[in-house]
């Protein structure tokens, strides 16, 4: 018995051995332009923002908008479901989104909860 569990323990770590490095491998065969690098909140925060880049948003569902990337960070401004606003907006590649309304309030959402809409 003690044979047939060593047997079986050794064959689950070559499967698992073999299985971790094809992953490695399937990985590294990436190329650099299909990996989204996540943007710092100080470069968003510097990126020159032009009038035609406002744009009108409708949100899906209520979001509180934060001082930074971070859940833990306060709150600036709560934004409920079904309200358009006028703003700009920039995806950081790590689920944070940037936002940035004309009367200058900036700060931080978590996920992709906002469409575009016509003016």
């Amino acid at each position: 018995m003690t044979y047939f569990l060593q047997r079986t323990f050794t064959a689950l770590i070559v499967f698992l051995l073999v299985a971790c490095a094809s992953k490695t491998i399937m990985n590294s065969n990436l190329s650099q332009d299909t990996i989204k690098k996540p943007i710092s909140a100080d470069n968003v925060r510097t990126m020159p923002v032009k009038a035609e880049d406002f744009k009108n948003y409708i949100f899906e569902r209520t979001v509180k908008v934060r001082i930074a990337d971070d859940p833990g960070s306060d709150i600036l401004v709560q934004i409920d479901e079904g309200k358009t606003i006028n703003a700009f907006i920039k995806d950081m590649n790590n689920g944070w989104i940037y936002f940035k309304n004309k009367t200058g309030t900036e700060g931080f959402y978590f996920g992709k909860v906002a469409r575009e809409v016509s003016k």
